[in-house]
């Protein structure tokens, strides 16, 4: 599965203030992220979008 996280999740990487936050938050790393934005595979790309929401709405 080829990962279509885009704009929408740079935005959200840069509302957590940090690359290394934002990996945090998704219980990932910083490199991981930035191959997942180069179109990398993403075989949790469901659950990870699914976290950003409950992160943005204070419930993760």
């Amino acid at each position: 599965m080829t990962c279509c996280i885009g704009a929408e999740s740079r935005d959200w990487i840069e509302r957590r203030g940090s690359w290394k936050a934002a990996a945090a938050a998704l219980h990932s790393t910083e490199p991981t992220l930035g191959r997942w934005l180069k179109g990398a595979p993403c075989a949790t790309e469901t659950a990870q979008r699914a976290l950003m929401t409950l992160v943005d709405e204070g419930r993760a």
